[in-house]
Formats: C-alpha cells, sequence, structure tokens
C-alpha cells in the first residue's frame, strides 16, 4: 500500500487513520509492525479501524484452479440504520494480500466520502 498516495487523495481518512491509530495501535509488538509517519501499526488492524467506521471488509478465495485460488473482496458500507451500500472487487488477485491492499483503498475512498459528507 502506498500511504503517500492514501494522504493525498483521502486526507480526512487518513487523519481519522492517524488518530485510530494514536488510541489503538501504539502498543502492537513494534518488531513485527509495517511503520509509516510516526505510528506503528499492523496492516490486519484496519480491519477493526474500518469496522470502527460500519465499513465491513471481507476478502475470501473466490474458487480455484486446482491448487492455485484467486482471492476477491466485498465491502458493505452502513451508511445510517435505514441505507447501507456494497462494494466488491471488479477482479480477481493472486493473493489475500493482494486482494486486502485493493479492498483497504477501496475503504479509505468510502471513508472519505462519509466523512466529507
Amino acid at each position: 500500500m502506498n500511504w503517500k498516495e492514501i494522504k493525498e487523495k483521502y486526507p480526512k481518512a487518513y487523519q481519522e487513520w492517524e488518530l485510530w491509530g494514536d488510541q489503538h495501535c501504539i502498543k502492537d509488538i513494534p518488531d513485527i509492525n509495517y511503520r509509516w509517519p510516526e505510528i506503528p501499526c499492523t496492516l490486519r488492524r484496519l480491519y477493526d479501524f474500518f469496522d470502527d467506521h460500519l465499513i465491513f471488509i471481507h476478502t475470501c478465495t473466490g474458487g480455484g484452479f486446482g491448487i492455485v485460488y484467486i482471492w476477491d473482496w466485498y465491502i458493505h458500507n452502513c451508511i445510517n440504520k435505514a441505507e447501507d451500500e456494497d462494494f466488491e472487487s471488479t477482479e480477481s488477485y493472486k493473493s489475500r494480500a493482494e486482494s486486502e491492499s485493493e479492498s483497504f483503498i477501496q475503504a479509505f475512498e468510502i471513508l472519505e466520502k462519509k466523512l466529507t459528507n
């Protein structure tokens, strides 16, 4: 994931991530974490971060050919009690990490819209 690009494209969502990280990620074990501007945090914590903003991400295998699996992602965004929306990947990925990375970028875009409206 390109954090610099995320910060530029989704500034409000990125700021929210920094604030959330200050409260939740500082206690993570430093030697297994990805490091980015002042907040050590594993990328797995992004699931918790987006859950807290009612953006639910699911990555799964979309089937496989022999022993090679393909990965897809789905996002359920709860806008309010009466309204929600769903998103899904338009392509399949060769690994879970690649699928997660793309789903997180989509989730940052969704959160940016939530925070702007």
